[in-house]
């Protein structure tokens, strides 16, 4: 736990503007902790979910400097391995993609599933098929469009090319 809440104090001494707030919580936690060090082994788990959480706080407060962050999501591609076979072989077991973007400045989200994590940043589904997969992706170098290797259910044949235009909302300019 102590090395957690180290890990806290550097990512607080790294951040731009003040947290006062953060950081005496961290130091509320880490007097809590140096008298708990003999405790119930369910004390020390309560205790380490507790610095698990801030760290998670502190991770959260880089965020706002990030750019918009792009991801693809597909299921796992079956054998046979190599990247020739992937190219040129219909491998994919099961069908469906998606492209999310996540944006750090955005405000967070509160988690549905477990109301008691941390606030996570916010995402939008930009791309969305049930029926295609994506082999990969890549942004173009001024990072105002990204870069699609897809193949539809439908189509016979290898992978294509496609651009997706940066979606709306903050620009990197």
């Amino acid at each position: 736990m102590e090395e957690t809440l180290d890990q806290c104090r550097h990512i607080l001494e790294h951040l731009s503007g003040k947290h006062e707030e953060l950081s005496a919580e961290v130091d509320r936690l880490g007097a809590v902790v140096a008298r708990t060090l003999i405790g119930s082994p369910e004390d020390r788990r309560s205790l380490y979910r507790a610095a698990r959480e801030l760290q998670s706080r502190c991770m959260l407060g880089h965020l706002p400097h990030l750019p918009p962050i792009a991801c693809f999501g597909r299921h796992e591609f079956g054998g046979p391995f190599g990247i020739g076979t992937y190219m040129c072989w219909n491998i994919v077991s099961e069908w469906g993609c998606t492209v999310r973007v996540f944006d750090p400045a955005a405000p967070p989200v509160r988690q549905v599933i477990d109301p008691k994590a941390p606030d996570r940043p916010a995402e939008r589904t930009i791309f969305d098929d049930p029926q295609g997969t994506i082999f990969d992706m890549n942004v173009s170098y001024d990072a105002k469009t990204l870069f699609l290797a897809y193949k539809h259910k439908a189509n016979d044949d290898s992978y294509h090319l496609y651009e997706i235009p940066p979606p709306a909302g903050r620009s990197n300019n």
